[in-house]
């Protein structure tokens, strides 16, 4: 299977969760952008490098300089594990939120 490098759509990432983090590893690989945005923001360029050696899916939030770490199942201390180092730093901070796979709930009242 050959690897395509494009853009790849939101609804994309909650469909892979619930597959696997492989999946999700492999839906972050973005070789159009983050390539020439590392350069741009080295500290997010380190730490993206930092979970993808230990296999997480990250990449770069939106414009940056967030780092988005997408995981299924519970991995809240081995991200705070590896970031360790940066959170001392006090430049990063850790916000674990959760995946809504349900999609849109419609209430009738």
């Amino acid at each position: 299977m050959a690897n395509v490098h494009e853009p790849v759509p939101a609804g994309s990432f909650a469909a892979a969760a619930a597959q696997a983090n492989a999946l999700l590893f492999t839906a972050t690989q973005d070789k159009l952008h983050q390539p020439y945005r590392g350069a741009l923001m080295p500290p997010s360029a380190e730490l993206i490098a930092m979970f993808r050696a230990k296999g997480y899916a990250a990449a770069v939030s939106g414009a940056g300089p967030c780092v988005l770490v997408l995981h299924y199942g519970n991995a809240r201390e081995a991200i705070d594990q590896i970031a360790s180092e940066q959170l001392a730093s006090g430049h990063w901070r850790v916000l674990h939120l959760p995946i809504n796979t349900a999609g849109v709930e419609i209430e009738r009242r």
